[in-house]
């Protein structure tokens, strides 16, 4: 992957392959939850919070990288 940019002259890669495990329903009681749990499963979202660095890039979501971006503008 080519770095799209630079952030304190580390390179920054912009992917979606930064995600998180959530139930796709929840239930308040234990017991139907646990039913829900197996019949429904999980779904599979974007981490928007996350930033991975590896062998000196950083990979992140374009939600974050936009975030950041403001916050170095400032």
């Amino acid at each position: 992957m080519t770095p799209i940019d630079y952030i304190s002259g580390i390179p920054v890669v912009i992917t979606d392959a930064i995600t998180k495990d959530v139930r796709k329903r929840t239930h308040r009681k234990k017991r139907i939850d646990k039913k829900w749990e197996k019949r429904y499963g999980y779904k599979s979202v974007i981490d928007d919070g996350k930033c991975i660095m590896f062998n000196g890039t950083i990979y992140m979501s374009q939600m974050c990288y936009e975030r950041i971006k403001k916050k170095i503008g400032e």
